[in-house]
C-alpha cells in the first residue's frame, strides 16, 4: 500500500511539473497532432520515471581497479511506535481516503462506460465504413464518439448528420478513445492531483481542434460549422470517456480554427520539457520530501517493512552492541517533530559512510550482493543504540553494514515539543558487485 502511494506522489510531481511546462509553451500552438503525442509522452514519462529517480542514492565508486560498489541510500525514520504492531491511525487514515478516492473514480468511469453502453445498445445502428451509427431519441444529449461507435440523436442526425459525422469521424480514426482511457486511469490513480484532471481536458480539448481541423479541411463552411458547435453548446455529455461535440472550450476553439500552423521550428519548445523532468528529479531529493515520501509509505504500511521486500528482523549480536557503548532506552519513538540529524547534514552522512564501508573480500569471492537494511536507535543524547539488520543478505554483508555504524559521530537527536528524544533511524546499503568481463565473452 504504501509503496504504491509514494510511487503516485513521485507520479504526480513529474506529471504536474512537466504539463506546467506544456501548457505555457505549447498548449496554445497550432499544431495538434503534434501537441497530442506530446501529451501521451508526458504520461508515459509521469508513470516511468519514478523507479529511476534516486531518492538520494550515492553511488560510491571503489575506483577502477576494484569490482565491487557500494550505495547508501536515503536514511529514514519510520511511522508507528516500537510496542505496536497494529497500523497507526495516520495510516489508516491515509490508506481510506487515498483508495476511496481511487475506487470512486473506478465507479464514476464505469457508470459512464455502463451508460454508454445502453445508449450504445438500445439504439438503432447503422453499420458505416469504419465505424457505427447509432441513432438515439434523447434530444437532451450532445452527440459524442465512442470506440468505434458515433451517436447522436434522431434530431441532429436529421438537421446536421453530414457535419457531425465529419467531426466524429475524425475521432473514431484518430482512436481518441484510447487516450482517454489512459487519461482516466491516471485521474483515478492521482485523483488529488489536480494537474491530472486538468491534463485530461487539455488533451480532450486537442481531439477537438484535431476534429474541427479536419472538418474545416474537407470543404465545410466554417460559419456553418461554427453556428453548429454554439447550437450545440447544451446538452448533456459524457465527462471521462467519450468525445462530445460539445466538449467546453468552445471559445477556443473558434479562435483555433482562425491561427496559423505553428512554425516547425517551435516543436523544438518541447525540450523544455527535460529541465522540468530534472526539477522532479531534484525536489525529490530534497532531503525533507524524501523523507517525507518515505514517511507517508512507512505510514501506510502501518509503520512495519511490507512483505513484499521479503524482510526478516536479525537483532544485532551482544557483542556487537556492546561495540557501541549505548543501551537501547526504554521509550523510542518512530514519530517524531524534528529527526535526527548527523552534524553536517545528509550529504556529510552519506560522506562518512561511503569513506569507511569496504566490501567484504568473503562476499566478493563467492559473489554475493544485495541491499542490506539497517536500524538503529539514536538516543535523546545522540549516541547510536542498538544497531539491527532488519533485511538480510548474508552474514558478511550484514556484518560490514553494522560495523560501519561505529564510524559515525553522535547525531543531533530528533526532539518533541523541543525535548530530545531517542528514536528509531533506518538506514539501506547496496552492495553490487561488477559484471565478470570473462562471463561475456
Amino acid at each position: 500500500m504504501g509503496q504504491i502511494f509514494a510511487y503516485s506522489l513521485m507520479s504526480a510531481l513529474v506529471l504536474t511539473l512537466m504539463y506546467l511546462v506544456y501548457k505555457w509553451i505549447l498548449s496554445g500552438e497550432n499544431q495538434h497532432g503534434y501537441n497530442r503525442a506530446v501529451l501521451l509522452g508526458i504520461y508515459s514519462i509521469s508513470f516511468a520515471a519514478p523507479p529511476f529517480i534516486p531518492t538520494l542514492s550515492y553511488m560510491l565508486d571503489r575506483g577502477p581497479d576494484e569490482h565491487g560498489t557500494v550505495a547508501v541510500g536515503m536514511p529514514t525514520v519510520e511511522f508507528g511506535t516500537v510496542d505496536s504492531a497494529a497500523p497507526s491511525v495516520l495510516a489508516t487514515v491515509l490508506t481510506v481516503v487515498y483508495f476511496s478516492g481511487v475506487f470512486a473514480v473506478v465507479v464514476a468511469t464505469c457508470y459512464s462506460a455502463l451508460r454508454i453502453n445502453n445508449i450504445t445498445r438500445k439504439g438503432e445502428r447503422y453499420d458505416r465504413d469504419g465505424f457505427t451509427l447509432v441513432v438515439h431519441d434523447d434530444n437532451g444529449l450532445a452527440p459524442f464518439s465512442w470506440r468505434n461507435y458515433i451517436v447522436m440523436n434522431r434530431k441532429d442526425f436529421a438537421e446536421s448528420g453530414d457535419l457531425i459525422l465529419a467531426h466524429e469521424t475524425k475521432h473514431v480514426n484518430a482512436r481518441h478513445w484510447v487516450d482517454l482511457m489512459v487519461a482516466q486511469a491516471v485521474a483515478a490513480f492521482q485523483w488529488y492531483n489536480p494537474a491530472a484532471w486538468l491534463m485530461r481536458e487539455e488533451l480532450k480539448t486537442v481531439h477537438e481542434y484535431q476534429a474541427d481541423e479536419a472538418v474545416i479541411l474537407s470543404g465545410t463552411d466554417m460559419k456553418q460549422y461554427q453556428m453548429l458547435l454554439i447550437k450545440k453548446a447544451v446538452g448533456g455529455r459524457f465527462q471521462s470517456l467519450a468525445n462530445s461535440l460539445n466538449h467546453s472550450n468552445l471559445k477556443k476553439r473558434i479562435t483555433m480554427m482562425y491561427k496559423s500552423k505553428s512554425p516547425v521550428g517551435r516543436r523544438l519548445r518541447v525540450l523544455a520539457l527535460a529541465p522540468a523532468a530534472l526539477v522532479a528529479v531534484a525536489v525529490v531529493n530534497i532531503p525533507a520530501v524524501a523523507s517525507a515520501l518515505t514517511s507517508a509509505s512507512h505510514a501506510l504500511d502501518g509503520g512495519k517493512v511490507t512483505k513484499n521486500d521479503g524482510i526478516s528482523v536479525t537483532n544485532a549480536s551482544e557483542t556487537t552492541a556492546a561495540a557501541f557503548g549505548e543501551q537501547s532506552p526504554q521509550k523510542v519513538y518512530e514519530i517524531v517533530q524534528v529527526e535526527p540529524e548527523y552534524p553536517g547534514g545528509i550529504n556529510e552522512l552519506l560522506k562518512t559512510l561511503g569513506m569507511n564501508l569496504r566490501y567484504p573480500a568473503e562476499a566478493m569471492a563467492t559473489n554475493i550482493q544485495g541491499r542490506v537494511v539497517v536500524r538503529f536507535v539514536v538516543t535523546e543524547k545522540g549516541k547510536i543504540a542498538s544497531p539491527e539488520v532488519i533485511k538480510s543478505v548474508s552474514p558478511e554483508l550484514d556484518a560490514e553494514a553494522i560495523r560501519v555504524l561505529q564510524t559515525l559521530s553522535d547525531f543531533n537527536p530528533g526532539t518533541i515539543d523541543g525535548k530530545p528524544v531517542s528514536v528509531y533511524y533506518t538506514l539501506p546499503i547496496t552492495f553490487k558487485l561488477a559484471p565478470d568481463p570473462e562471463k561475456k565473452k
